[in-house]
């Protein structure tokens, strides 16, 4: 795809560049339908002037059949002209009307990859970043019909051009002072037009994150893991009202652009108006006059009246082309988000991993954010080792994996895998190697086979008999056998109709894991939403599967984390202690105290029931 151009919509230049970029697009993508409207559109514009010209010489043939001055054939031959190229043009339109309908849809299905794909190759760093998050609002909002309409708008911008410029001539040649009339009435609407069009823009672009907003009031009323929440706290009349706040403001400003418009649109009638009576009086004058003939007459007053609409059409497709041409750069500036600092260099080479972590003074700040969540961080985790992560909330355990994981790179210090950085290891290569259950996990609406089938669905979509055998190793078979179509049972209430628990969809969650063929596991919380039993087997799976495997656990029960070879301590972004269950409980240092005030907690718990 080609690069886009810098963004500079408010000028000029910008909006060459735009089009340019614009038409190329289309050109590499729908060259056969491009052409095919460009054609027609062609044919089309030369349509009203041939229609002028040939009214003119049938009305002044008729006027002289009366007088037997030119024989019937001649007359006849002018009205079967006019109907021809009327028939042309019926059919023109027809046709270019089909192909612009094929060439919006294969835009918008090429436009939408590309997004998609330019979207997969971001770095998950910028996700995190709110004026990126409005960028891509945009993006959204403006997505891939905004190229098609700006294409076929600028074919009609140039087909109308063409038909204002042949029918002035024609005017010129009958009546020229009225064309500079025109003229001098039409530049200052255009003017304002664009003005309207810009500040229309403006409050578009202004709007993104109260869009945002406006969407995430809607979900929160209609999803269905927030809805009954909301019900139960009454939470419905301040979002609605607040989604009302919002929307109502877009009302407003819409008004006041639309007052505008309309008093523009008003003026410029009356005053077209004026200017259409002024010439024909004129023109009344000269026909007295013996200066024009009948037809000059009658065509010119058709001609007038198609360049009357013809200039109004001309100049609200100007005004929505350069709106149309902001909100194509809109696209651009989604486009122009880097992907380099996601992924190495194209040609370097895929690693196998052993498993062997070593982090060196790693520092890590999320984009806007104040202060550095990792600070200084330095760790060695050795080939097979099963560690626990603990630490308070905050303290950056998740922020660690993720870093392992490849998800974002260090602001400071690197990341060692097997001695190689992993900056330097190609993001796909080092994913593949890698096993994670993230805390806030997908629950995919897919089958039970499939959502397991996910963690590796090159190798194992459709392959059922592979597929059953990870059920087996992952002990969850009567899970699966209790669902009413077995392992083709569709999970999720989006598009079927069985759910599963919390609890239910984590063991999905970690036998999805297991599906990968991976050295290393990184398990976030992975017995959160389990009972003690269930928590205590999916423990003793995670050490049994991977054993062999460098296993990162991170969880805020104790019972989970004395089952690994060493724990990690961290505290405000630094790993402050390390070492064996025991030993650090002997050591009575960050992780006794954690470990005595969560027994207490499960201590004072049942009380607190009662």
């Amino acid at each position: 795809m080609q690069p886009p151009p810098p963004r500079k919509s408010s000028s000029l230049s910008g909006i060459v560049q735009c089009s340019r970029w614009a038409f190329g697009y289309g050109w590499q993508h729908t060259r056969g339908h491009l052409f095919g409207t460009l054609t027609l559109s062609l044919i089309k514009s030369g349509i009203p002037a041939a229609q002028a010209l040939i009214s003119r010489e049938m009305i002044n043939s008729l006027i002289a059949l009366t007088n037997d001055a030119v024989p019937l054939n001649s007359a006849f031959f002018w009205v079967g002209a006019l109907l021809v190229v009327t028939l042309v043009q019926q059919v023109v339109t027809i046709a270019q009307t089909e192909i612009q309908r094929r060439l919006q849809q294969r835009l918008e299905l090429r436009l939408t990859l590309d997004m998609l794909h330019h979207a997969e190759r971001l770095p998950i760093a910028v996700f995190e970043d709110a004026a990126v998050q409005d960028t891509m609002e945009r993006a959204r909002q403006h997505m891939a019909g905004r190229i098609a309409q700006f294409l076929n708008n600028l074919i009609a911008l140039g087909n109308r051009t063409i038909q204002v410029i042949s029918l002035a001539v024609i005017l010129l040649a009958i009546q020229p002072l009225s064309i500079l009339l025109v003229l001098a009435i039409s530049l200052p609407f255009v003017m304002i037009d664009w003005g309207t069009s810009r500040r229309r823009y403006d409050a578009e672009y202004q709007r993104s994150t109260k869009r945002r907003w406006t969407n995430y009031f809607t979900g929160m009323l209609t999803n269905r893991g927030s809805v009954t929440e909301v019900r139960l706290l009454n939470l419905a009349p301040l979002l609605i009202d607040r989604y009302h706040r919002l929307a109502q403001g877009f009302v407003e400003e819409d008004r006041k652009l639309r007052r505008r418009q309309v008093s523009s649109d008003t003026l410029s009638a009356f005053m077209f108006t004026g200017a259409f009576l002024v010439i024909i009086e004129s023109m009344l004058r000269q026909l007295i006059g013996g200066l024009l003939t009948v037809g000059d007459l009658v065509v010119y007053v058709r001609a007038l009246q198609q360049l009357s609409a013809l200039l109004s059409e001309l100049f609200s497709s100007i005004s929505t082309m350069l709106e149309q041409t902001l909100y194509v750069s809109d696209l651009l500036d989604f486009f122009a988000l880097s992907q380099e600092p996601e992924t190495p260099a194209s040609d370097a080479p895929d690693v196998t991993l052993n498993g062997e972590v070593r982090f060196e003074a790693v520092s890590f700040t999320y984009p806007g954010a104040a202060s550095p969540t990792l600070r200084d961080l330095s760790l060695h985790i050795q080939p097979g080792e099963l560690i626990a992560i603990v630490g308070a909330n905050g303290a950056g355990k998740t922020t660690l994996v993720k870093l392992l994981a490849g998800f974002y790179l260090p602001t400071a210090g690197r990341i060692l895998l097997d001695g190689i950085d992993a900056a330097a290891i190609p993001r796909k290569s080092l994913h593949r190697q890698i096993a994670f259950v993230q805390q806030g996990f997908n629950r995919y609406e897919a089958s039970a086979a499939d959502n397991i089938a996910y963690g590796d669905w090159e190798r194992l979509l459709g392959q059922r008999e592979a597929v059953m055998e990870i059920v087996r190793r992952a002990e969850i078979a009567p899970l699966i056998e209790k669902m009413p179509e077995g392992a083709d049972t569709l999970l999720g209430r989006s598009f079927g109709t069985f759910d599963l628990s919390g609890g239910q969809w984590q063991q999905i969650a970690v036998a999805r894991a297991f599906a990968r063929n991976a050295q290393m596991y990184i398990f976030d919380e992975p017995t959160a939403s389990l009972d003690a039993t269930m928590e205590s087997k999916i423990v003793q799976r995670v050490k049994h599967i991977a054993e062999g495997h460098t296993t990162i656990i991170i969880s805020h029960r104790f019972s989970t984390v004395e089952v690994a070879d060493r724990i990690l301590v961290l505290d405000a972004g630094q790993c402050v202690e390390t070492g064996t269950h025991s030993s650090l409980m002997a050591h009575g240092g960050v992780y006794a105290r954690l470990y005595e005030a969560a027994r207490g907690a499960q201590v004072r718990q049942p009380s607190q029931e009662h």
